[in-house]
């Protein structure tokens, strides 16, 4: 948030600069949290879909940037343009404050009794919740091995390989250059956006 209005009403280009920094610090601190969270609150049937539900709702949310972009275009707003994103982040604030912590958080701090009450809310059965925090405990037991457990371990080497093929994978489709030249592209298919140079 503090980044979108210190963009919005940047008097100065340094100033901007500074706030683009600290909206893309915020960005990429929300990139990695966000799914994390959602992998541990999500029971292991639907853990695989609600973090391509995030990837989904990410690229709508790309999506509408553009739309929100191109509306403001016309006006030449740039400081409004900039300054909306203050919205989403305002929204987010006010609702993450009811979120529960993380179960896994709460064991690895040791808080057992609030880890188990937050899985009986999200799981079917008492014996589900008990079950699921027994193999966190487990997990994080395992934690503790780190590289050794990398060097031993051949699923944990494939897990690891097959997460940053995929991450490399991802830049290779070009996304980031067709959201950098987009302008450009809509231009050139005819469709009249101001601002597209």
């Amino acid at each position: 948030m503090a980044g979108s209005i210190g963009s919005a009403f940047a008097a100065s280009v340094e100033v901007l600069l500074v706030a683009r920094v600290v909206l893309g610090v915020a960005v990429g601190i929300a990139s990695y949290t966000a799914p994390l969270y959602l992998s541990e609150m999500a029971s292991e049937n639907v853990r695989g879909k609600m973090i391509s539900m995030y990837q989904l709702m990410v690229t709508l949310g790309i999506v509408l940037a553009f739309l929100s972009d191109t509306a403001f275009s016309y006006s030449g707003n740039w400081r409004a343009m900039l300054g909306v994103l203050a919205l989403p982040a305002v929204i987010l604030i006010i609702l993450v404050v009811f979120l529960p912590n993380s179960p896994r958080w709460l064991a690895e701090k040791g808080r057992h009794i609030e880890a188990e009450e937050v899985l009986r809310m999200l799981r079917d059965t008492s014996e589900k919740a008990r079950d699921e925090l027994n193999e966190i405990r487990e997990s994080l037991k395992l934690k503790q091995g780190g590289w050794a457990l990398f060097k031993i371990n051949r699923n944990v080497r494939r897990a690891v390989f097959l997460g940053m093929l995929l991450q490399a994978m991802q830049q290779f489709t070009g996304m980031n250059i067709i959201m950098y030249y987009a302008p450009r592209i809509f231009k050139m298919a005819g469709l009249p956006l101001l601002n597209s140079r």
